[in-house]
C-alpha cells in the first residue's frame, strides 16, 4: 500500500492551475521543477552548460544571484517558474538542491580540454 501523499505537492500542484498550468505526476513534477531550477541557476550564470553535451557544469556558484533571479521570475509570474506556484521556498529548495548537485561538476569534454592543454605546456 503507498505512503500518504507529501501535501506540499499537492498544494503546489493545485495551484499550477493559476498559472494555466497541467496536471502531472510527482515524478514528473520533481523532473520539471529540477528542469526549472537548472534554468534559474543558469540564468543567472550560478551555473553553465558545456558547449558540447549542454551537460550543466559549475558557474559562478553564486547561489544568491540564482536565488535573486528565481524570485524575480515568481514576481514577474513568469511562465518559467509557474510549476513552483508562486511559493519562492520551494524555488530556493529546487535551486540549492541542483547547485549542491552541479556546483562542482564537470563533463568530460572540458576535463578532455584542460588536460591537452596542460600537456602542451
Amino acid at each position: 500500500m503507498p505512503g500518504p501523499v507529501d501535501s506540499r505537492f499537492s498544494r503546489r500542484i493545485l495551484r499550477l492551475s493559476e498559472f494555466g498550468g497541467k496536471t502531472m505526476s510527482v515524478d514528473n513534477y520533481l523532473e520539471e521543477e529540477r528542469d526549472a531550477a537548472l534554468d534559474i541557476a543558469i540564468d543567472a550564470g550560478a551555473l553553465t552548460r558545456c558547449d558540447f553535451d549542454h551537460d550543466a557544469i559549475g558557474g559562478t556558484g553564486d547561489r544568491v544571484a540564482a536565488y535573486k533571479h528565481g524570485n524575480v521570475l515568481i514576481s514577474q509570474r513568469d511562465r518559467s517558474v509557474a510549476l513552483f506556484g508562486g511559493d519562492r521556498r520551494a524555488m530556493t529548495d529546487a535551486v540549492k538542491k541542483v547547485m549542491d548537485e552541479f556546483e562542482d561538476a564537470d563533463c568530460y569534454h572540458h576535463t578532455r580540454l584542460a588536460y591537452e592543454l596542460s600537456r602542451d605546456q
